[in-house]
């Protein structure tokens, strides 16, 4: 349910008292609790089955119908809790991706957004918007923190995952080494990240694999170090300063491009 993810569906006088009441969220809720109830009684007694629904937090909707009471998310009343078979997909479209949904220094709306709607709602979809628009050629240093991110969506009760990308990045390396990680870790969040980038690095890259990861660890070390000292902003709105200058130093990128050059020659006598 969610026809519209720009702006108010209805401006009437009612949706606009209720949606000072309860946001434009709890709107949703209460509409897919009243048509799951209809639908899944008449599937019962016809079918004996029942279905699931769910709302799209997204834009004007994302906002959960709660409010934080002393560091606790409390649902403004019992009609906009989400019925058993009704739950949401909720996409954290301005999460900083740089840090998991763990670390303070997330984007506090995103962390209002998750943990608000797991005070109402039981069933959840992500749509996750750890993508990289501006540079899609470049290392996108999120893999650090794929799996504590994985690990916050499984608390949460997710039960479907999508991972946004850029069409024209189907042939990227690195795009497909995040789906590799990614799609491991479904299946087993025991897996080690690292672990799953040399097995990966390996397999994709055969006689050259382990002069691109030292490459590779060189940008993951880097990122590493600004992340540590919290000052680095990678979502979907902060364009393209984290591969400017100030994360990017020359001094490094000459090691990075010397050990490159030393990489072609070892892979050619090989």
């Amino acid at each position: 349910g969610h026809n519209d993810d720009r702006s108010a569906v209805c401006n009437c006088t009612v949706c606009v008292e209720r949606r000072a009441e309860v946001y434009d969220s709890g709107i949703w809720v209460m509409l897919l609790n009243c048509i799951e109830e209809e639908i899944n009684t008449w599937l019962m007694d016809t079918q004996g089955r029942e279905v699931k629904f769910l709302h799209f937090a997204y834009q004007y909707a994302e906002r959960p119908p709660v409010e934080e009471v002393n560091g606790e998310y409390v649902p403004i009343n019992d009609l906009v809790i989400c019925d058993k078979n009704v739950g949401s997909r909720i996409a954290p479209i301005s999460a900083n991706y740089m840090y998991s949904f763990y670390d303070p220094r997330q984007n506090s709306t995103d962390l209002f957004n998750l943990n608000g709607w797991k005070a109402v709602c039981n069933l959840f979809m992500i749509w996750d918007y750890a993508a990289n628009y501006e540079e899609f050629f470049w290392y996108f240093p999120n893999t650090q923190i794929l799996k504590e991110n994985l690990e916050f969506y499984k608390e949460l009760g997710v039960v479907y995952m999508m991972n946004q990308s850029m069409w024209c990045q189907q042939g990227v390396w690195f795009d497909q080494m995040r789906s590799y990680i990614s799609h491991k870790m479904y299946w087993n969040l025991g897996w080690s990240a690292e672990d799953l980038i040399n097995e990966f690095i390996t397999l994709y890259y055969g006689a050259a694999a382990e002069e691109v990861k030292e490459i590779y660890k060189l940008f993951d070390d880097n990122y590493a170090y600004y992340r540590s000292k919290g000052k680095v902003t990678i979502s979907l709105f902060a364009g393209k300063a984290w591969t400017g200058t100030n994360y990017l130093k020359i001094e490094f990128l000459n090691r990075v491009l010397t050990k490159i050059d030393s990489a072609i020659l070892s892979v050619d006598t090989k």
